[in-house]
């Protein structure tokens, strides 16, 4: 089935599970005119709405919805708006679409907590979870805002002392929220209602929640093509803000495999090594077909130091998926060494490997710690040993005491929990490979 074909097929679901409503012939032009208008002054977000969007008019919603990937707009209410007014509700919508705002909402109604910046689990009930739509949209609002995309209505969230510029993690504009409500405030300045609903992903398609995230994930790839696409070519024709240009990053890079991310690092970092059929690679050797080719000879790099946060963050899971990661990298890499501290407020244990395959072995046994959280002490420990490691990978939560200044090696993040590091390269691991998906 074609592209088209899948995309008016999803439409037709999101028509009988929101009874469409015809437009007048007045409302018609008003649509074609909101349409020009957000290709002229948005081009960005107009690509992303004709390449990935359906939409669907319907009197079920207020002024506007959206499920990730339907938008929904209820002609009564959305034609009273003005021309600009309009382009900024679609593209409100349009960018929660391209933020996952649904499927966040999703995964974290599934968790039943959520973890914010500052480390602190807040449980996530249906009272969180509309507190979470004000958030997104206090975020989105600030952002379309700083980057002048059409006009915010009266009635849209905005506050620069939640967010000023649409930079501010949700999450963390959704723990203040939180914090002011139980206080007894957090409601929104006067007149500020909001003009949209968020909706369960595939609410509007028919398919179920998990259907409908699983489907996105999946679609990672050509969801970053596509903002690519939209971002080079509206930067071409001088019309994307640089305020969103800079946001966007965050988008396009997680569809990036984090295994892939990592692999990326080392080559990046530390080059490819050298190969030879006097040692055949014994994991190709192991399968059934025996399939012979050549493996690494010699030691492609130095000396590699593994960072392992213990401070009771880290279960056995994330220590299986992290070790299978490194694993297969490693032994192709071949370090000279492979040396594995294991990290809470103090070096609990160090270990010396002689091949990466050990790391597998390495993962079943207890790892000390489990008090608070710094990172210095393993700098300090590489130091100390006065060693110079090609490179140096930390798995962690990022949640304690960082060295002032990076050292002159590379280090790679590893991180669970979405929050910046002081310096450094980065990788997300998403929440499902943390809990041991594939």
């Amino acid at each position: 089935m074609s592209t088209s074909a899948i995309m008016e097929a999803r439409a037709e679901l999101a028509r009988q599970s929101y009874p469409a409503v015809m437009l007048t012939s007045n409302q018609q032009e008003q649509w074609d005119e909101t349409r020009t208008a957000m290709l002229w002054h948005s081009p960005f977000f107009a690509h992303i709405f004709y390449a990935k969007c359906e939409v669907v008019f319907s009197d079920q919603v207020p002024i506007a919805s959206t499920d990730g990937r339907s938008l929904i707009f209820n002609p009564a209410t959305f034609f009273k708006f003005t021309v600009k007014e309009r382009v900024f509700i679609a593209v409100h919508e349009i960018a929660h679409v391209i933020w996952m705002h649904c499927e966040l909402r999703y995964h974290w109604k599934k968790q039943g907590y959520v973890t914010t910046g500052t480390g602190k689990r807040i449980p996530y009930d249906a009272n969180a979870s509309e507190i979470m739509n004000q958030a997104a949209d206090y975020v989105i609002n600030a952002m379309l805002t700083e980057a002048k995309i059409g006009q915010r209505p009266a009635c849209g969230l905005y506050d620069t002392n939640l967010s000023r510029d649409g930079t501010e993690a949700v999450v963390d504009v959704w723990a203040t929220l939180m914090a002011q409500q139980k206080q007894g405030g957090g409601k929104g300045k006067q007149g500020q209602t909001g003009f949209d609903k968020h909706l369960d992903p595939g609410a509007a398609s028919g398919q179920t929640p998990h259907q409908a995230a699983q489907e996105r994930k999946d679609d990672a790839q050509s969801w970053a093509n596509t903002i690519t696409q939209a971002a080079a070519a509206s930067r071409a024709i001088g019309k994307l803000p640089a305020s969103l240009d800079r946001l966007l990053g965050e988008v396009i890079e997680p569809a990036i495999d984090w295994r892939e991310h990592i692999q990326g690092f080392f080559n990046r970092r530390i080059g490819n090594t050298g190969y030879s059929w006097q040692r055949p690679d014994r994991r190709l050797l192991a399968r059934t077909e025996a399939i012979i080719a050549p493996g690494c000879s010699g030691n492609g790099c130095g000396d590699i130091v593994v960072g392992i946060d213990t401070s009771g963050s880290i279960g056995q899971q994330e220590l299986t998926m992290f070790f299978g990661c490194l694993g297969g990298i490693l032994e192709d890499l071949r370090p000279r060494r492979l040396i594995v501290m294991w990290c809470d407020a103090n070096v609990g244990r160090v270990d010396e490997l002689e091949d990466a395959s050990e790391l597998h072995d390495l993962r079943r046994r207890k790892a000390p710690g489990g008090g608070g959280t710094d990172f210095r002490p393993v700098f300090d420990e590489v130091a100390k040993m006065g060693i110079a490691p090609d490179a140096l990978v930390y798995l962690t939560d990022t949640f304690g005491s960082f060295p002032r200044h990076a050292p002159a090696y590379p280090v790679l993040w590893a991180k669970l929990v979405d929050r910046k590091c002081p310096w450094g390269d980065e990788v997300m691991i998403p929440p499902d490979f943390a809990k041991g998906g594939a």
